[in-house]
C-alpha cells in the first residue's frame, strides 16, 4: 500500500512538471491529504506526471471541489440549482 507521504512526493512531482500551482495546488493537495488508505491503494505510483494529476482531479471533483478550485465549484449550473 502506498503512504501519504509517497503521495505527496509524487503528486508534488507531477504537479511541478505540469504546472499546476495555485489555488489548484492547493485543493488537490488538500483532498489528496484526506484520501484515506483505501483510496489511496489506487493511487497510480510509478505512473505519468498526466495520470497523478488526474486521479488528484477525479477525487477532488468526487469531494465537490470542481477542477481548478474550490472557489470555482459554486459557480457551476447545477450547484447554482439549476439543472438541466
Amino acid at each position: 500500500m502506498v503512504s501519504h507521504e509517497e503521495v505527496a512526493a509524487d503528486f508534488n512531482a507531477a504537479a511541478k512538471a505540469l504546472g499546476v500551482d495555485g489555488d489548484e495546488l492547493g485543493d488537490l493537495l488538500a483532498c489528496l491529504s484526506s484520501l484515506p488508505d483505501k483510496e489511496l491503494a489506487f493511487f497510480p505510483k510509478g505512473a505519468d506526471n498526466k495520470a497523478i494529476i488526474k486521479f488528484a482531479r477525479s477525487k477532488a471533483s468526487a469531494a465537490g471541489l470542481g477542477v481548478g478550485s474550490a472557489a470555482g465549484a459554486g459557480s457551476l449550473p447545477a450547484a447554482a440549482g439549476e439543472h438541466f
